[in-house]
């Protein structure tokens, strides 16, 4: 059994996905939050295996970025995001992005198993090309699902600092506008 909890701001969105989730074989909806202050408390009661989640864009991307951290981390998939979100996205670690125009059946295949598709080498650069050069050794250690510790190590910062250099590359990927973090960033609590 699949267990899916779902995060968006629209009471409608929520109870769609709801209803459609409702008695399919092998998939439980085990709850819904409006925001991530009621998503925390619903993940330690409900311990799903997939979080699918409004992507808002850089916020999201963060939230993926602190789900990963989670013991027995949900997969994510983002809901709202398109093709232009994929390398964002894949570095945020969510396993999919699904269309909120997407047929029923294409939600619930993605639910089953979420996966991104490969990304194109030109893709991947042309993101690079956005960041500043000390991130885009980051980026690429990321995409290579290298563990934190590893590149806290390789980029010299310490690993409690991490986390918000990941979430500021996430949100330049995202189209926020460019910030020269240097070579230190205090963590984001």
């Amino acid at each position: 059994m699949i267990r899916i909890v779902t995060m968006d701001r629209h009471p409608t969105v929520l109870a769609g996905v709801e209803s459609i989730l409702r008695g399919r074989p092998g998939l439980e909806h085990a709850g819904a939050a409006r925001d991530r202050y009621g998503l925390w408390p619903l993940l330690q009661r409900t311990h799903p295996d997939v979080v699918l989640l409004e992507y808002t864009g850089g916020d999201a991307l963060e939230l993926c970025l602190r789900l990963e951290h989670r013991p027995a981390a949900p997969r994510v998939v983002l809901h709202g995001g398109g093709e232009d979100d994929l390398v964002a996205a894949a570095f945020a670690g969510a396993g999919a992005v699904l269309d909120r125009t997407a047929p029923e059946r294409e939600l619930i295949e993605t639910l089953r198993s979420p996966a991104l598709p490969g990304i194109p080498v030109r893709r991947r650069a042309r993101a690079a090309e956005r960041l500043v050069p000390a991130d885009r050794a980051i980026f690429a250690m990321r995409l290579a699902r290298t563990p934190r510790a590893d590149i806290a190590r390789v980029a010299g910062i310490h690993p409690s600092e991490l986390h918000g250099r990941l979430a500021a590359v996430a949100a330049r990927l995202a189209g926020a506008p460019a910030i020269d973090l240097g070579h230190r960033l205090s963590a984001v609590a």
